[in-house]
């Protein structure tokens, strides 16, 4: 919706052309931004710990293995999507 203001879809900043924000994790699941560095998992089925890394530090060498979007997968039509999305660099106006 417009007023989610957890990325850029929901317009949080009023306008189109300032800012600096990156999409939330379902938008950069759908987009494909990051298939190099998504994981997929069903929490009910698996026992998973990670160590993710907001966008801002995508392409920083020392966290080339780490996800930068996960989704949790339930079976059922409602998935989730997690990010970690740090308020520095290309996301520092989120």
């Amino acid at each position: 919706t417009y007023t989610d203001h957890t990325g850029l879809m929901g317009n949080p900043l009023y306008g189109d052309d300032i800012g600096k924000m990156c999409f939330n994790a379902a938008k950069n699941w759908q987009i494909g931004w990051y298939n190099d560095r998504k994981v997929e998992f069903n929490p009910l089925t698996e026992d998973r710990s990670l160590n993710m890394v907001g966008i801002a530090d995508y392409n920083i060498t020392q966290t080339a293995s780490a996800p930068v979007v996960m989704k949790l997968e339930t079976n059922t039509p409602q998935d989730y999507f997690v990010a970690f999305n740090r308020a520095t660099g290309v996301n520092s106006h989120n």
